[in-house]
C-alpha cells in the first residue's frame, strides 16, 4: 500500500525543486540549518517541520513535531492517514489498518520513561512514529526508501 500524502510525494525530491514547491512554501522558509557528515538538517521551528537532505541534495526525510521536542513548535498542517498527534497508540494503530510494523523503544525499567517507537513499510516510503511517555505521538517521520539503481524503482 502507498502512503498518499501530500509531503511523502517530495521524497527524493532535489533540494532547489523542493525549495520552489507550490504546495506551502511557508514550509520551506527554514529558521536553522545544520550540516552533518554532508547531511542537510534544515528544520523551521515555527512551523513544526524540518527536512533531511542526502549528500546529492535529496530530500530523504520529512519531520512532523507534536511540539515540545527540540524546541520545536507543533506541525499545525494535515498529518498522513488522518492521524493526529494526541492519538493514543491503540487508536494510531486502527487508523493505520493494522499494517505491519517493527517497533523498539526504551525499556522503562532502564530509563524511568516509556517512549517506544513503530515504523510502517508503505510502497513509496517508511512511516515512523515516536511516542512520548504517554504514548501520544511526538515525531512523525517519512523516511524515503533506497533507490535502487539496477532497476531504476524505489
Amino acid at each position: 500500500m502507498r502512503l498518499n500524502y501530500y509531503l511523502s510525494d517530495l521524497l527524493g525530491t532535489p533540494l532547489h525543486e523542493v525549495q520552489k514547491n507550490e504546495v506551502d512554501t511557508e514550509l520551506f522558509s527554514c529558521d536553522h540549518v545544520l550540516e552533518i557528515s554532508d547531511m542537510k538538517y534544515m528544520t523551521c521551528r515555527e512551523k513544526g517541520v524540518g527536512f533531511v537532505f542526502d549528500p546529492d541534495q535529496h530530500l530523504e526525510a520529512i519531520h512532523l513535531y507534536g511540539g515540545g521536542k527540540d524546541g520545536v513548535e507543533r506541525f499545525t498542517g494535515p498529518l498522513p492517514l488522518q492521524i493526529r498527534f494526541d492519538d493514543p497508540l491503540c487508536d494510531v494503530d486502527g487508523k493505520i489498518n493494522s499494517k505491519a510494523y517493527e517497533c523498539g523503544g526504551d525499556d522503562p525499567s532502564e530509563t524511568g520513561t516509556a517512549s517506544s517507537w513503530r515504523q510502517y513499510d508503505f510502497e513509496n516510503c517508511f512511516l515512523h512514529l515516536e511516542f512520548n511517555s504517554l504514548e501520544s505521538i511526538e515525531l512523525i517521520t517519512m523516511i524515503k526508501k533506497p533507490y535502487h539503481r539496477n532497476t531504476g524503482h524505489m
